[in-house]
This record gives structure tokens, C-alpha cells and sequence, in this order.
């Protein structure tokens, strides 16, 4: 998902991991919260939500560079 392009709305992206994982929205939460905090994204609060404060994720590095360093 990554590589479709370069930023993408955080109810855009839950949208698409729902519907891939079945998982609710406390989960994808979490593990943007984690990839955040280890540093792979960028999520950046907007002030832009419909019903609250939307965020911007935007992945730091390049899709093939992160899946390479998971395969070392």
C-alpha cells in the first residue's frame, strides 16, 4: 500500500487495512502508533478531520528498502 502513493488520509489507509485484515480501528491505531514511534512513518496530525484530528501518514524510506532489511 505503501508504494500507491506518497501520503495517505489515517480513515483512507484504515479503510484498506480493514478490509485486508478484518481488524477493527483500536488495532490499525496501535500499529501506527508503534511504526511512529520506531521512527518508519510520519504521522502527522492535520486539524482537517471530519469528526476530529485527522492524520497524514507518510512512509520515511523507500517500500523496498524497509522489506529488504526485514528479510536480512
Amino acid at each position: 500500500m505503501a508504494t500507491l502513493q506518497e501520503s495517505w488520509r489515517a480513515g483512507e489507509l484504515f479503510r484498506l487495512f480493514h478490509e485486508k485484515t478484518g481488524a477493527g480501528y483500536t488495532r490499525f491505531h496501535e500499529i501506527l502508533n508503534k511504526l511512529d514511534a520506531i521512527r518508519l512513518i510520519n504521522a502527522d496530525f492535520t486539524g482537517q478531520g471530519e469528526r476530529g484530528r485527522s492524520r497524514i501518514i507518510r512512509v520515511r524510506y523507500e517500500a523496498e528498502e524497509i522489506l529488504s532489511r526485514l528479510n536480512q
